[in-house]
This record gives structure tokens, sequence and C-alpha cells, in this order.
């Protein structure tokens, strides 16, 4: 069970409008969780454990991470020669494209 439960009591009553915040460090988990567990929901109770107020929102899509990545120049390694590069990972989701930028050296060019 992936729950977190936070309970506030501060012994008092809290005035009508005050600004409650509360601040949580968590682990993402590797992959997204069905779109139908995906949410969070915040209750505001009495003093009785009665419910007076309830919200739910949408949780947020996780962006699916790659393990065990490698890039590996294979092929001529001279100066000015054609090589290659290659690209392995294991993906811990499902993916339909693969997009891969070169952002240094400056002009590297895959179009070859």
């Amino acid at each position: 069970d992936s729950r977190m439960t936070i309970l506030a009591n501060g012994g008092g009553s809290v005035a009508n409008g005050t600004l409650m915040e509360v601040w949580v460090d968590t682990m993402n988990p590797t992959v997204s969780p069905p779109w139908a567990t995906n949410y969070w929901r915040v209750e505001h109770r009495d003093e009785n454990g009665i419910v007076l107020t309830s919200d739910l929102f949408d949780g947020w899509r996780l962006v699916p991470q790659l393990q065990t990545v490698q890039v590996s120049l294979v092929g001529d390694f001279m100066a000015g020669a054609i090589g290659a590069l290659e690209l392995s990972f294991l993906p811990l989701s499902d993916a339909a494209s693969l997009k891969v930028i070169a952002e240094l050296p400056a002009g590297f060019d895959f179009s070859q």
C-alpha cells in the first residue's frame, strides 16, 4: 500500500481562512501509477473526525527512467573519419520513439 497520512492536530481549532501548508520530501516511483490511483485526497475534519470538506486532485505524470545507459564510440577512431555511436539502455516503461540530442561538441552532425 502506497499511502501517506498526515494528521495535523494542535489541540485547538484552526480559524476560517487560515492557510495550512505541509511540505513532504518523497521518492518518486520509477513509473507512473495507474491513472485510477494517481491522485491526492485532502480532507478537513472536525474534532470528532467527521469530514467537513474534501477535495481530490490529479497526481502528476512521472517521466520514465532509463537504466544502464551507455554510449560507446565504435568503428574508426581517426580524427575526421566517420565513426559510429552505440547507444544502449534499459527502459523502465514502454515508449514509441527515442530522441537523442548531441549538445557537445558544437557542430556534431548525425546526418551522415
